[in-house]
């Protein structure tokens, strides 16, 4: 079987499986779904109105049966309406999807970049001061909830100096442009992107110190080899394994991306998880899980697809 065709298929059984999981764990968790819709109304109070609408929904039905109906509607491009807000669920991921896209990919192209240049800074000068700092700063950064570095980073650069926006994605009223985009976007990325830099930053200081001591870096040097042409060797020798461990953990930036959304009052689909969760929208949770999950699996099918095509060996 081609590498490709078992790689692909081996993603959607892996998909297949962590919806079942998902469906499950979300049907035996806490909260209600009546409690989303009626919340504390007279309506919540009545037992008969609760069996009818249970019925209407088709929830009291086995799980099973729930789930491969779910699945079926899936297959066919329909993904199903809220129970929370009768809203199609289609129309939900639309409005705010855009918005959490921008914040995680631009947040992921950055941590890729200033992890791939501390990092080599912080293996080429091995404990120097500079290394020391890089390694304190992102760990300094790494060490506190992303949600309280957004507190803090609203606290002083929105409160107290008044340079950027505390929240949202635009002016009030005015009409939506990308520089306006850019300068609500701004704190944002700068607080998911440093949260999640020390790892990077450290695997990829880890990747060039052991590189360095591979025997093809020694021969070159002995040979004469000029050193900016031994960096272009060393860190061509660890692109892939870099790029490999930053597609494994995709899924870090997607969780951090939903928690910073909240903070900052993004209208991506954070803050639709969260409430989707609560209140066992499973069509909903479902969809965004899935939609989470898709794109970390096919993250790493690509990484794996482009890795094999560059070294056949790997």
């Amino acid at each position: 079987m081609p590498f490709a065709l078992k790689k692909i298929l081996g993603a959607l059984l892996l998909l297949l499986v962590f919806s079942f999981v998902v469906f499950v764990a979300l049907d035996l968790s806490s909260g209600s779904v009546l409690s989303g819709i009626y919340g504390d109304s007279v309506q919540s109070a009545n037992p008969l109105l609760k069996a009818r609408l249970l019925e209407n929904l088709g929830l009291d039905r086995p799980l099973l049966v729930r789930y491969l109906e779910w699945l079926g509607r899936i297959l066919r491009g329909d993904l199903g309406v809220s129970l929370a807000s009768g809203e199609r669920v289609i129309d939900i991921l639309k409005e705010g999807l855009p918005y959490t896209l921008v914040l995680g990919l631009t947040s992921f192209a950055l941590s890729f970049i200033f992890a791939l240049v501390l990092g080599t800074i912080g293996a080429y000068f091995k404990d120097s001061w500079l290394d020391k700092t890089i390694i304190y700063t992102t760990l300094g950064f790494f060490s506190v909830p992303s949600f309280w570095l957004g507190l803090v980073a609203i606290m002083l650069f929105s409160v107290l100096l008044g340079w950027l926006p505390s929240s949202g994605v635009g002016e009030i009223g005015a009409t939506p442009n990308f520089s306006d985009l850019a300068r609500h976007m701004l704190l944002p990325v700068c607080v998911l992107t440093l949260s999640h830099l020390a790892i990077y930053t450290r695997l990829v200081r880890s990747v060039v110190l052991d590189t360095l001591q591979e025997p093809f870096v020694l021969s070159y040097q002995a040979w004469g080899v000029s050193a900016l042409k031994r960096f272009y060797l060393v860190l061509r020798f660890c692109f892939l394994p870099i790029v490999g461990y930053f597609a494994s953990n995709a899924g870090a930036i997607v969780g951090g991306t939903y928690v910073v959304e909240s903070v900052f009052s993004i209208g991506g689909i954070g803050q639709s998880t969260i409430n989707a969760l609560l209140h066992k929208d499973y069509p909903l949770a479902l969809s965004i899980i899935m939609l989470s999950a898709f794109f970390v699996v096919g993250l790493n099918v690509v990484v794996e697809l482009l890795a094999r095509w560059l070294n056949p060996k790997w």
